[in-house]
Protein backbone atom coordinates (compact mmCIF):
# COMPACT_ATOMS: atom_id res chain seq x y z
CA UNK A 1 0.00 0.00 0.00
CA UNK A 2 2.81 2.39 0.91
CA UNK A 3 4.69 1.83 -2.31
CA UNK A 4 1.52 2.24 -4.35
CA UNK A 5 0.74 5.53 -2.61
CA UNK A 6 4.24 6.90 -3.27
CA UNK A 7 4.21 5.88 -6.92
CA UNK A 8 0.60 6.54 -7.89
CA UNK A 9 0.05 9.73 -5.88
CA UNK A 10 3.40 11.54 -5.66
CA UNK A 11 1.61 14.87 -5.30
CA UNK A 12 0.17 13.59 -2.00
CA UNK A 13 2.78 11.15 -0.64
CA UNK A 14 6.54 11.70 -0.58
CA UNK A 15 7.62 9.56 2.39
CA UNK A 16 6.59 6.12 3.50
CA UNK A 17 7.50 2.96 5.38
CA UNK A 18 6.86 -0.48 3.94
CA UNK A 19 7.47 -3.10 6.60
CA UNK A 20 7.65 -6.61 5.20
CA UNK A 21 5.74 -5.73 2.01
CA UNK A 22 4.25 -8.60 0.01
CA UNK A 23 5.62 -7.39 -3.31
CA UNK A 24 6.27 -10.95 -4.46
CA UNK A 25 2.55 -11.59 -5.06
CA UNK A 26 2.81 -10.04 -8.54
CA UNK A 27 6.40 -8.83 -8.80
CA UNK A 28 6.17 -8.15 -12.53
CA UNK A 29 3.19 -5.86 -12.03
CA UNK A 30 5.03 -4.05 -9.23
CA UNK A 31 8.10 -3.66 -11.46
CA UNK A 32 5.96 -2.19 -14.24
CA UNK A 33 4.35 0.22 -11.77
CA UNK A 34 7.79 1.39 -10.64
CA UNK A 35 9.06 1.76 -14.23
CA UNK A 36 6.08 3.94 -15.25
CA UNK A 37 5.92 6.06 -12.10
CA UNK A 38 6.78 9.75 -12.07
CA UNK A 39 8.57 9.92 -8.77
CA UNK A 40 9.09 13.33 -7.25
CA UNK A 41 12.51 14.45 -6.14
CA UNK A 42 13.34 13.62 -2.50
CA UNK A 43 10.82 10.77 -2.24
CA UNK A 44 11.85 8.68 0.78
CA UNK A 45 11.02 5.02 1.34
CA UNK A 46 11.99 2.79 4.25
CA UNK A 47 11.49 -0.87 3.37
CA UNK A 48 12.45 -3.94 5.39
CA UNK A 49 12.03 -7.68 5.64
CA UNK A 50 12.58 -10.00 8.58
CA UNK A 51 15.59 -12.29 8.25
CA UNK A 52 13.40 -15.29 9.09
CA UNK A 53 11.06 -14.52 6.18
CA UNK A 54 13.55 -13.15 3.65
CA UNK A 55 13.92 -16.39 1.69
CA UNK A 56 10.30 -15.90 0.60
CA UNK A 57 11.11 -12.57 -1.10
CA UNK A 58 13.34 -13.32 -4.10
CA UNK A 59 12.36 -10.14 -5.97
CA UNK A 60 13.33 -7.64 -3.28
CA UNK A 61 16.75 -6.89 -4.79
CA UNK A 62 15.46 -6.21 -8.29
CA UNK A 63 12.60 -4.08 -6.95
CA UNK A 64 15.03 -2.12 -4.78
CA UNK A 65 17.28 -1.56 -7.80
CA UNK A 66 14.36 -0.18 -9.82
CA UNK A 67 13.42 2.19 -7.01
CA UNK A 68 17.00 3.44 -6.82
CA UNK A 69 17.03 3.95 -10.61
CA UNK A 70 13.94 6.14 -10.12
CA UNK A 71 15.99 8.12 -7.58
CA UNK A 72 13.86 7.11 -4.62
CA UNK A 73 15.85 7.69 -1.44
CA UNK A 74 15.58 4.09 -0.29
CA UNK A 75 16.60 2.70 3.09
CA UNK A 76 16.24 -1.06 2.75
CA UNK A 77 17.23 -3.46 5.49
CA UNK A 78 16.96 -7.03 6.69
CA UNK A 79 15.82 -7.20 10.31
CA UNK A 80 17.85 -9.73 12.33
CA UNK A 81 15.52 -12.48 13.64
CA UNK A 82 12.57 -10.53 12.20
CA UNK A 83 9.37 -12.23 11.12
CA UNK A 84 6.21 -11.23 9.26
CA UNK A 85 4.14 -10.06 12.24
CA UNK A 86 3.08 -6.94 14.12
CA UNK A 87 5.37 -7.66 17.08
CA UNK A 88 8.40 -7.61 14.79
CA UNK A 89 7.19 -4.52 12.92
CA UNK A 90 6.63 -2.61 16.15
CA UNK A 91 10.33 -2.97 16.96
CA UNK A 92 11.19 -1.23 13.68
CA UNK A 93 9.49 2.06 14.58
CA UNK A 94 12.73 3.81 15.66
CA UNK A 95 14.42 2.77 12.40
CA UNK A 96 11.74 3.96 10.01
CA UNK A 97 10.98 7.12 11.98
CA UNK A 98 14.66 8.09 11.78
CA UNK A 99 14.62 7.46 8.00
CA UNK A 100 11.44 9.41 7.41
CA UNK A 101 12.05 12.41 9.62
CA UNK A 102 15.79 13.14 9.65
Amino acid sequence: MTLYGLLAYPEVFSRGAALSPSLWIDAEKVKAMIRHARVKRNTVLYMDYGALEFADHPHSRSLSALLIEKRVLLNSRIVPRGTHCEASWEKQIPFFMKTLFE
